[in-house]
């Protein structure tokens, strides 16, 4: 399968919406509990902490994902940290899009001039989290049982990488 990174932009707006919404309603990938409506892409294309965002398109034009980087917090001293994010389309997973879409985030951190990157994983979603270490992540910190999902408690997985040396 030929996957293309593009800027995500309003045209992908449904579909970004229901990829996300599909995790909503049926993992702890996302940590929301209820679906969103459009008005919450702007938060993945244009909100003030998007540094880059990318929907994946597929050659027949399906949008098979999408991913950001986002500034890690508001606060300039931490120009150097920077958090991603992605979600992959149901029945696209295990198709290398995941690797091609971290490879393209860490390719623009570096031309940011970020050094240092974080995920934060539901810690049942051991899929994600063998992903991240298997890309070079490793586990910075473990808050237990701090939200609740499907009527369970869980806790939350913080990952990092560094990815270049960045004088601060």
């Amino acid at each position: 399968m030929n996957i293309q990174l593009v800027p995500l932009d309003k045209s992908h707006s449904n579909d970004v919406i229901a990829i996300f919404n599909y995790y909503i309603e049926n993992s702890t990938a996302a940590f929301r509990d209820q679906p969103v409506g459009s008005e919450h892409f702007d938060s993945f294309a244009g909100g003030d902490s998007i540094i880059k965002s990318y929907a994946a398109t597929t050659d027949n034009g399906i949008v098979a994902g999408f991913c950001t980087l986002e500034a890690f917090a508001g606060p300039r001293t931490f120009r150097h940290t920077a958090e991603l994010l992605y979600f992959i389309k149901r029945g696209y997973t295990g198709a290398g899009i995941g690797s091609k879409m971290l490879e393209k985030l860490e390719y623009e951190a570096n031309a940011a001039g970020i050094g240092l990157l974080t995920a934060t994983i539901a810690d049942d979603n051991m899929t994600s989290i063998e992903f991240h270490k298997q890309h070079g992540f490793s586990e910075y910190g473990h808050l237990c049982g701090c939200w609740e999902k499907f009527n369970r408690k869980l806790g939350i997985i913080y990952m990092q990488k560094k990815i270049q040396q960045v004088p601060i």
